[in-house]
């Protein structure tokens, strides 16, 4: 071959290789070429996804004020001017702040760097780069090492994207064989199968931060109790923040080996507007690592419902709740230790006692009465206390006590307290699901109150869809331009919701039951539902047993 040709027949391989990247970044965020970007995010992705870093201010560039959407041929255009750092010019730059040029540079001449020239970093960013980069303890950066890190950082992202195509491809194939050539009614439209996964809710790598010890920690226990129709209600939360953190947020089951699935949700206390969710899972916990500005928040527990639904009949069994030793009313030994139970997950702050206000959100959730002062005045006078400011165990059975013996043995207000609690006949918490939340600021001292426990309706649905929509995966029911399709996953769990921006209702069938591993928090994985005019609902929650 001659070196005229040979030089063609290199030149012609990076070109097909250069379009193949083009096309597997591309294809990492939208499902086909035919389709063109509609926001800066999805540049940024599909950038990020072909082993490149693109700073804010060439974004800018790229996605103008006027711009409304980018093609696949225009995205290629970018592609090229925006080139990949290689590791000699990652090093240069490195080398430029290595005064004694042996290698290392000190953190804090890194830190200057990187908060005052170029795209500045926040100090909260720079923090992360550092505490993930120094492995010794010693205050420096070999940034040999630190650049092979970015190269196969990059690489990956190419590695990912690429694999990425090719199970949307397999999957694609594999929904295409499975519809049926004729839906089952002809004002039915039908979504079967699996759409594809979504680069921004799979992979997810989160690791717990190290030094939390050094964080500030709030923590606060808490329940989730099933109310009629199957709806729930929860304890929530107000979080204050003095000035600008990371926050380290996890959340996890609190009772016996019962498997539950929770998700913290943190929204704007004056707009309800979605600020981060726990989805990643480190340790069986529901974790999550942002940044956070000052100002108030709502902290929100949400559950799919999967592992915990309104009972379907009563136990058969009925545990007693009163007796009488020597002519005098006394609780069983099993009345005792529900209560128990229940004043240890009413603590929740975990101290060992309950606060007024602990005990308020249990007088709130049992009887619907608030615990006013003077009512307060008689538990501290009457029942035993710690400092006169918080009830000890004993005095809270010695309360439940008390009312049995008022009520002359009938049990009727006790089945009222344990079943406001979500105890059955037998005693068992079948309508409740305990949790505790964590909260670490690395920046500040934060502040972390119990609210009382509510079912935050409008507001949790918000926030979940928000969430949904933002980190989905969507697609065009049976290619009607009004109405979506959104698929979200993460380690526990697939949401789907069905977006209708049309002007009219439509009947949506929901067919899942070729999923496996899984159940549904409705109980059935082939439905029909109804959406209303521009609007959108989350119809079907998978919730996997096992890993699939």
């Amino acid at each position: 071959m001659s070196r005229k040709s040979s030089l063609a027949s290199q030149s012609s391989m990076k070109l097909e290789q250069e379009m193949r990247e083009c096309r597997m970044a591309y294809l990492s965020v939208l499902s086909s070429t035919s389709e063109n970007m509609t926001s800066s995010k999805e540049l940024t992705l599909a950038l990020q996804y072909s082993g490149r870093n693109p700073t804010q201010k060439s974004i800018k560039k790229h996605w103008k004020y006027s711009t409304e959407s980018i093609s696949y041929s225009e995205f290629c255009e970018i592609m090229k001017q925006e080139k990949q750092n290689s590791k000699n010019d990652l090093v240069y730059a490195f080398k430029k702040m290595d005064i004694n040029d042996d290698g290392f540079i000190s953190f804090s001449e890194l830190k200057k760097a990187l908060t005052m020239y170029g795209e500045r970093m926040s100090e909260s960013e720079v923090q992360d780069i550092l505490d993930e980069a120094d492995d010794n303890g010693d205050g420096r950066l070999d940034y040999e090492e630190f650049c092979d890190l970015l190269m196969s950082t990059a690489e990956r992202c190419k590695e990912l994207s690429q694999k990425k195509v090719k199970d949307d491809v397999t999957s694609r194939e594999q929904r295409s064989s499975s519809l049926s050539r004729k839906s089952s009614s002809n004002n039915v439209n039908s979504v079967q199968g699996k759409p594809p996964k979504s680069p921004r809710t799979t992979g997810k790598a989160v690791k717990e931060p190290k030094n939390l010890k050094d964080w500030d920690f709030q923590t606060r226990k808490g329940f989730v109790v099933v109310e009629g129709g199957g709806k729930f209600s929860s304890h929530c939360y107000k979080l204050k923040i003095p000035s600008s953190t990371k926050l380290w947020l996890t959340i996890h089951g609190n009772f016996q080996d019962r498997q539950m699935d929770f998700t913290l949700f943190v929204v704007r206390a004056d707009s309800g507007e979605l600020v981060a969710f726990t989805q990643a899972i480190v340790d069986e916990r529901s974790c999550v690592l942002t940044d956070i500005s000052p100002g108030e928040y709502n902290v929100l527990v949400f559950t799919t419902g999967c592992q915990l639904s309104a009972r379907s009949f009563e136990s058969k069994r009925t545990v007693e709740l009163i007796k009488t030793v020597n002519g005098e009313i006394e609780l069983t030994k099993r009345c005792r230790d529900a209560l128990t139970e229940i004043f240890l997950h009413c603590d929740l702050d975990g101290n060992g006692y309950l606060s007024r206000h602990e005990f308020d959100v249990f007088q709130m959730r049992t009887s619907g009465e608030s615990c006013d002062d003077g009512a307060w005045e008689v538990m501290v006078e009457n029942f035993d206390t710690k400092n006169g400011r918080e009830i000890t165990l004993k005095g809270f059975l010695d309360l439940n006590l008390m009312e049995a013996r008022d009520a002359e043995g009938d049990p009727n207000d006790l089945w009222v307290t344990f079943n406001s609690m979500g105890y059955n006949k037998a005693l068992e918490p079948d309508q409740v699901a305990f949790f505790v939340t964590e909260i670490y600021s690395r920046d500040c001292d934060i502040k972390l109150q119990a609210l009382k426990i509510d079912d935050n309706k409008e507001i949790l649905n918000k926030a979940v869809v928000q969430s949904i929509v933002e980190n989905s995966t969507t697609h065009n029911v049976k290619r009607m331009r009004d109405l979506i399709l959104h698929r979200y996953d993460d380690e526990r769990r697939v949401s789907l919701a069905i977006e209708n921006k049309s002007r009219q209702s439509v009947m949506v069938r929901l067919n899942c039951n070729k999923s496996q591993n899984c159940v549904s928090h409705c109980g059935n994985l082939n439905c029909v539902i109804k959406v209303e005019a521009r609007s959108t609902e989350v119809r079907i929650t998978l919730y996997t047993c096992c890993i699939i």
